[in-house]
């Protein structure tokens, strides 16, 4: 026995529906604006009331609540970092930073330290970047009189445990052993070192033999002179009242002796770029990873904004920017291309444009690079173009602002630098106000195509020949870009760390 099963065919009332159903939606088709053309008002930042207070000792506060979970986050941050560490023990720095919550803390061994935070769901952690040491730790709201005890032994009294001491310089030899794994490793190793040069602490590299010219007396004698309350801020966000929290902070800190005046190692001026150069170096030959640079503007240059919306037009964004339309859409040389302003505390801020591609395509891509650049410093941004990427530069800004974290660690990041607490305002306020003849400007003051450093890493014989029309080309072979292995914390990156700028 079969079944034939069969449509029902539609009644006029069925009929009726649907052809009603599709004039909605034609019509709803019709009057749905096309989302590439869709403008909206830059979105205005508002941002809660920050208390700043500071200690009799020096130390700074800056709280902020926040009741919408019961958790509370503090933040400690110390102004000297990897680029103060002498070069002949370069590598002191990350270790210091590592052993600050792995090498235990006060009356705790590494090991009971451990236990003890597991227990009680507390997270700490601590480490170290260019120019500051930081402790953090994220807590339950009820277990903070325990969790601010042990940040404050981490931060205060750290033991610098022997055993974990060789455990960490264990494992930084290893990174220097695996330093070519991968060509971004010597991609931005030969970058930095190229761009900085050899006199420079950003250009440092830690090796064997710096790494074992460390040891665990100079580590507790560099803590002991840095690590005072005058030169440390501790940041805290959460679920607090302020006044309850001041106290607390100043029974845990308050007999924190303030100790001398400090003067930190003096950090060499970065050089500025001369006649453009080529690097190379032979390895995965399939492939040219290439970065495109030169040293630019300080942090705290009036034209600082402006050159990072420039930078957005020119490859900042990943769809619409110029360098992603010329080089991978229309061109089709690279699948990846970008440009970003990496910023500068002590010193000028680097700019950098990278791209992967075919070694056969590397002396286009590096041509369509620099002639975009070359392009922006001579013809006014046209004003659509101006518009729309004002447009995604301020409504992407906001989530820079879309946790109490992020508001909290920018303002801390902020007067260390010694930049008005206004500066987010400051800079939406330049963005509005930017015309196409201000964004030339900038690029033609602070960007030059023709003085750029030029790194790739591939087929050195292809790239040489490739990129001989940009410059001198020096042929680095790997092994001697491997010399002296590579720098932790210091390499050019293309997003800013944690509590760094707008």
């Amino acid at each position: 026995m079969s079944t034939a099963v069969g449509r029902a065919p539609l009644t006029t009332g069925t009929r009726r529906g649907v052809s009603i159903l599709c004039l909605l939606l034609a019509t709803a088709c019709a009057t749905t604006p096309d989302p590439r053309h869709m403008r909206f008002e830059p979105v205005a930042i508002t941002e809660p009331q920050i208390h700043a207070v500071t200690l009799d000792n020096g130390l700074r506060l800056y709280l902020l609540p926040d009741a919408s979970l019961p958790l509370v986050k503090l933040y400690a941050t110390v102004g000297v970092g990897l680029l103060h560490t002498p070069r002949e023990t370069t590598g002191m720095g990350a270790m210091l930073g590592r052993l600050l919550r792995d090498g235990g803390a006060g009356a705790f061994t590494p090991d009971t330290l451990d236990t003890d935070l597991d227990a009680r769901a507390i997270l700490l952690g601590s480490g170290a970047d260019d120019e500051t040491f930081h402790v953090h730790v994220n807590t339950l709201s009820r277990n903070l009189p325990v969790a601010l005890e042990r940040f404050a032994d981490v931060l205060r009294r750290p033991r610098f445990d022997a055993d974990r001491f060789q455990m960490a310089r264990g494992a930084m030899m290893e990174a220097v052993r695996r330093r070519n794994d991968t060509v971004q490793q010597v991609l931005r190793r030969q970058f930095a070192r190229q761009l900085y040069g050899d006199s420079h602490p950003r250009a440092w590299e830690m090796d064997t033999h710096t790494l074992e010219a460390v040891n665990r007396e100079q580590l507790v004698a560099f803590h002991q002179h840095y690590f005072q309350p005058r030169n440390t801020t501790i940041g805290v966000v959460g679920d607090f009242e302020v006044e309850p929290m001041v106290a607390m902070l100043r029974k845990v800190f308050g007999d924190w002796q303030a100790g001398d005046a400090l003067e930190l190692p003096a950090i060499p001026a970065l050089p500025d770029s001369g006649p453009r150069r080529v690097v190379v170096t032979d390895k995965e030959p399939d492939q040219a990873s290439i970065l495109v640079g030169q040293v630019t503007l300080d942090r705290k240059d009036p034209d600082y904004h402006l050159l990072r919306l420039a930078v957005t037009i020119l490859g900042g964004d990943a769809f619409t920017s110029r360098l992603f339309q010329e080089v991978r859409s229309r061109q089709g040389l690279a699948y990846s291309v970008s440009a970003a302003l990496m910023i500068g505390e002590s010193d000028r801020g680097t700019f950098v444009m990278s791209a992967s591609t075919g070694p056969e395509n590397a002396g286009a891509v590096v041509g369509s690079m620099l002639d975009e650049v070359h392009r922006m410093a001579r013809e006014p941004v046209p004003q659509a173009e101006l518009d729309a990427a004002r447009d995604i530069f301020l409504n992407r800004f906001v989530f820079n602002s879309d946790t109490p974290d992020k508001v909290l660690l920018r303002r801390v990041y902020l007067d260390r630098v010694g930049l008005p607490a206004d500066e987010i305002q400051r800079m939406r306020e330049a963005v509005i106000r930017a015309t196409p003849e201000d964004l030339r400007r900038v690029v033609a003051t602070h960007l030059d195509a023709d003085r750029m450093l030029v790194v790739s890493v591939g087929d050195a014989k292809r790239l040489e020949q490739q990129l001989s029309g940009f410059g001198p080309v020096i042929v680095m072979p790997l092994e001697e870009a491997a010399s002296e292995a590579v720098r932790v914390g210091i390499s050019p990156s293309i997003s800013p760390g944690p509590g760094q700028q707008p």
